[in-house]
This record gives C-alpha cells, sequence and structure tokens, in this order.
C-alpha cells in the first residue's frame, strides 16, 4: 500500500462547503439543525 499525502486544510475547507449546503437546504425547508452531545459513565 502506498502512501497517500492528505492536504487537511483543503479537506476541512471542503467538508465546511458541503456542510454549509446541507444546512441551507434543511434551513429552507424549515428545519433548524443544531448539534447534541450524549455523555455516556461517570
Amino acid at each position: 500500500m502506498t502512501a497517500r499525502i492528505i492536504d487537511g486544510a483543503a479537506l476541512s475547507q471542503r467538508i465546511r462547503e458541503e456542510v454549509a449546503q446541507r444546512v441551507s437546504a434543511l434551513a429552507e425547508k424549515g428545519t433548524r439543525p443544531g448539534l447534541a452531545v450524549v455523555l455516556v459513565g461517570a
């Protein structure tokens, strides 16, 4: 298997753009996305 160099900055930018598009699509339909955290254990 050969090594592959990943440009983290470019990858994160693409992910942010994709998430922004999905959030916009949800907002147009009247759904407001949110973020939740579930803590498990003590």
